[in-house]
């Protein structure tokens, strides 16, 4: 979807949403000197802008440390925005299952209106853990398992026009740019029913994905675990076992037959 001008935008929602984002980068919460520093903004203009979103509950502060962390508003938003998943309520067991089963993070992307949107997290419990993704993220499908995992599929057609239009990201030095060279891992990602990110969304993290099929044999949503490289190495493939397990134990949730996708 193509951005409006800037002349259509009105600067201070813009700046307002902005700050909640800086701040749901910051568990501990930011002050304002802090968000100016981020931001490069006057540090007036961080003032006005957190005591707003903490007038509305989207921001609260910290009276021991004057800092400001994301409000209950923002909580109602995520899960305003959750429930537009259909899925998530019957996959989100499978999910929270996956990352114990693992001890590693857990995701669910979910295929609908030809968009692919992580729409869960379930966190690692270990000390070092990756934290790069969040809900709603959508991008970089050519260098995450997740979206391999969905991609593969896809008509090719279809993944260029609509899914990696342009020239894809180079995000690491093993992300893959060249279309032959993604064409070809996406056909080796649906042969082999799992898909794989080895560094290639971000350095020193590796990923295995799955898909996930409804009654129709429609890809609709995919699964992964993450963990960094050294975790990886050692346990990949009881990885990869537990995450086609568990992309198998979606797809018969969602009615789907595994056996005849050659899930089995």
């Amino acid at each position: 979807m193509a951005k409006k001008p800037k002349k259509d935008l009105l600067g201070t929602i813009v700046r307002g949403l902005r700050a909640l984002d800086y701040l749901a980068t910051q568990p501990h919460g930011a002050t304002p000197k802090e968000l100016s520093g981020a931001l490069r903004w006057n540090i007036s203009t961080c003032y006005h802008v957190l005591n707003t979103l903490e007038s509305e509950h989207y921001a609260v502060r910290d009276a021991a440390t004057t800092a400001f962390r994301l409000g209950p508003s923002v909580g109602r938003l995520a899960q305003g925005y959750s429930a537009r998943f259909a899925l998530l309520p019957t996959l989100r067991p499978v999910v929270v299952e996956l990352a114990r089963a693992t001890s590693e993070s857990a995701y669910l992307a979910v295929h609908e209106d030809r968009e692919i949107t992580i729409a869960e997290i379930v966190e690692s419990t270990q000390r070092v853990r990756v934290e790069k993704l969040h809900p709603g993220y959508m991008e970089n499908l050519h260098a995450r398992a997740l979206g391999k995992a969905v991609l593969a599929h896809l008509p090719w057609p279809e993944v260029r026009a609509r899914y990696i239009a342009g020239e894809p990201a180079s995000l690491t030095p093993s992300t893959k740019t060249d279309l032959e060279a993604i064409h070809a891992e996406l056909d080796t990602t649906r042969a082999r029913g799992y898909s794989l990110d080895l560094e290639e969304f971000c350095e020193g993290v590796c990923c295995v994905g799955a898909p996930i099929f409804d009654t129709h044999g429609a890809v609709v949503a995919s699964l992964s675990v993450s963990m960094p490289t050294y975790r990886f190495e050692p346990a990949q493939a009881n990885c990869i076992r537990a995450v086609r397990e568990a992309a198998r134990q979606a797809t018969r949730l969602l009615g789907g037959d595994v056996a005849a996708l050659a899930l089995a």
